[in-house]
């Protein structure tokens, strides 16, 4: 039984024999191919601009990594104004619930749009509670009215261009929205 068996595996594979050499070249060659797209996929990471990071984000889920005093977004505000540098404000309330909701896929986008390489655009964050009624006046003054007039609604994603001595409103993500939306905004950010 065994020898009759040893006999069946040599008689397949002298019949199988001219089968396996191109067998193996073909799994060689599907090898160097997909060895060489992972390559040249490597070298074009600018092809998807949310895939050119510095850094991993998942650390940076909580808006109090990110977010900036009001004195910084001041002066970032205003040292972009003097430098014509287009800026990604994002506002948020602490108790917001839906600050709360947007939370994780806000800090995503905001943290991987603000580390590509070669992107000009200033990111502030701020939140808004525990500021005063001057210095909130000082948002409503400031900043594009459609976005923050009669109330500062939360959250919002604005992307702000200067214009000479005041910002103008280039597109708004504006307490509730979609995620395709903000996502939206966040790549329209990139300059």
């Amino acid at each position: 039984m065994l020898r009759r068996l040893k006999m069946k595996l040599v008689e397949y594979h002298q019949l199988y024999k001219p089968l396996l050499v191109p067998t193996y070249m073909i799994l060689i060659a599907l090898s160097l191919f997909s060895l060489s797209t992972r390559i040249f996929s490597s070298k074009n990471d600018n092809y998807n601009t949310f895939n050119n990071t510095k850094q991993p984000f998942i650390e940076f889920y909580k808006y109090n990594k990110l977010k900036n005093n009001y004195d910084e977004v001041v002066q970032g505000l205003d040292a972009a104004l003097d430098n014509n540098q287009n800026v990604t404000l994002v506002i948020i309330k602490t108790g917001c619930p839906d600050c709360k909701k947007w939370e994780g896929e806000l800090t995503h986008y905001y943290y991987q749009s603000s580390h590509i390489k070669d992107n000009r655009t200033k990111y502030l964050m701020v939140d808004i509670a525990g500021l005063s009624d001057e210095q909130l006046k000082w948002f409503v003054k400031n900043l594009p009215m459609q976005t923050v007039y009669p109330s500062i609604k939360t959250p919002t994603v604005m992307n702000i261009k200067p214009m000479k001595t005041h910002w103008v409103l280039q597109d708004a993500f504006i307490e509730k929205g979609t995620s395709h939306e903000m996502k939206e905004i966040f790549k329209n950010s990139i300059s």
